[in-house]
């Protein structure tokens, strides 16, 4: 039996040899148990911020287990437990059939991945190797410089009512498998592309189920191809169901393409969309937020009559990341009381590592997601601020002592930028598997990063 890493390497040449390649017999993968496994590690592999239910389907993974639901696969009796349902049902029942769902959902994303992704759009970003939401937000810095006007899309509602058979279509345009195309519509009856995950994210993007995601890039390709084709001379990016243009023409341009997207959605796509859902913004005018950013251009008061104007007018075209207030406001407001920074209760019965850990992962998850930003180092200090002495007041109420007393208890000394120059910050040790591990709270730099993080976490963890 071959591995799994194998079988997708083999699907991802042949679409990358010849992207009209049409793939047959693909559902005879699921009979291998090795993708299973695969999935399972891929899953259910991290073993931390595991919640008790998460657990228990982990521990109802077995070799028979696995076996069982094959034979329903090559039977095809087998069919993915709703979402809306799951709830109502059995718990543990549900869990375990859940946990199958999970790994057969993250194999059949696994094959379409491998099968669609080489060919996608460069302008597309979201769930494909070595891109994310920065890689979306660093292109639009670097290359849409000079644009006065922006056409701004949000069509996720859109997929919420969608026709299943114009995504089936799609599919089939490069699957001839009626077997693999018939278990994606279960997925699809069972509220797969309809379900919102219960979190929220820095982009503001609502977190769907994996198999959704592949989906939506998938039905948007086509779309991706035809801005390209019809209007390559403007700066395209899309992230999901979240599209932004840069337009350096006039706003007739950006009026007639706006009009040209809408039949094009409409006609093509089957999907119908409203003034709120598409629209333009005027760049000199207003800043234009994308994936949890402000974008605006750059802006210099040129006081001396001498100055170059052509630099003036360089200067002034070029686009600048920044971060929202009111994120800054919003992750503050726990942490503060008319105007000054407070413990918090809800931690008070946790255990001082764990205080320390959600304190530390708060500022270090919203310094990462914002790095690009030209403000970030500004803005992020500010909410350390806060952050940092309800912290202290935090361990103080717990402790049942004063600051001074936290600092002194938990404070760890190390050397600062300035290497004759030692600091405190409250942190601890803690033991692992690998020994003992100090957690500091932030104490990295808080500067601006020129090139986009590899790995992003989307996720406000909580």
């Amino acid at each position: 039996m071959q591995k799994a890493e194998l079988i997708l390497a083999i699907l991802k040449d042949k679409s990358n040899n010849n992207p009209n390649y049409k793939f047959q017999r693909i559902y005879r993968y699921l009979f291998n148990i090795d993708f299973y496994f695969r999935a399972y590690s891929q899953v259910y592999s991290a073993g931390e911020n595991i919640g008790n239910v998460v657990t228990e389907k982990v521990h109802s993974f077995n070799n028979e287990g696995v076996h069982k639901i094959i034979e329903k696969l090559k039977n095809e009796s087998y069919c993915p437990e709703s979402l809306e349902k799951s709830d109502k049902q059995n718990k543990k029942h549900s869990q375990i059939k859940g946990l199958y769902d999970n790994l057969i959902q993250q194999i059949i994303v696994e094959i379409l991945q491998s099968i669609y992704n080489v060919n996608f759009s460069v302008n597309s970003h979201a769930f494909i190797p070595n891109k994310n939401c920065h890689t979306a937000l660093y292109k639009i810095k670097t290359t849409c410089s000079g644009a006065r006007w922006a056409v701004k899309g949000n069509i996720e509602s859109c997929f919420y009512n969608i026709n299943y058979d114009f995504v089936i279509k799609s599919l089939c345009e490069k699957i001839s498998d009626g077997r693999f195309i018939n278990l994606i519509r279960k997925f699809l009856a069972a509220g797969y592309t309809k379900e919102k995950k219960n979190c929220d994210t820095w982009s503001g993007i609502s977190q769907r189920e994996s198999l959704a995601n592949i989906l939506i890039n998938i039905y948007l390709d086509k779309f991706d191809k035809y801005i390209n084709k019809e209007f390559g001379q403007v700066k395209y990016t899309r992230y999901l169901d979240n599209f932004i243009i840069f337009i350096s023409g006039t706003k007739d341009l950006a009026e007639y393409m706006i009009e040209k997207i809408k039949v094009f959605l409409k006609d093509k796509l089957n999907i119908e969309t409203t003034e709120e859902e598409i629209f333009i913004i005027d760049l000199n005018k207003q800043r234009v937020k994308f994936l949890g950013y402000e974008i605006t251009k750059l802006k210099h008061n040129f006081k001396d009559n001498k100055t170059d104007k052509s630099k003036e007018k360089m200067d002034n075209e070029i686009i600048q990341l920044l971060i929202p207030a009111e994120v800054i406001r919003k992750r503050i407001k726990p942490f503060i009381l008319n105007g000054k920074p407070i413990h918090n209760n809800s931690r008070i019965n946790l255990s001082v590592f764990k205080i320390i850990s959600l304190y530390n992962r708060e500022i270090i998850d919203l310094y990462n997601y914002y790095c690009l930003a030209s403000d970030v180092n500004a803005k992020v200090r500010k909410f350390k601020f806060y952050h940092y002495l309800s912290l202290v007041k935090t361990l103080a109420r717990k402790e049942q002592i004063s600051v001074k007393q936290v600092i002194n208890r938990y404070g760890i000394v190390f050397k600062g930028k300035d290497k004759n120059v030692l600091k405190k910050v409250v942190g601890i040790n803690h033991m692992t598997k690998n020994g003992i591990k100090t957690i500091i709270y932030c104490n990295e730099s808080l500067k601006r990063k020129s090139k986009p993080l590899a790995n992003v976490n989307d996720i406000i963890w909580k």
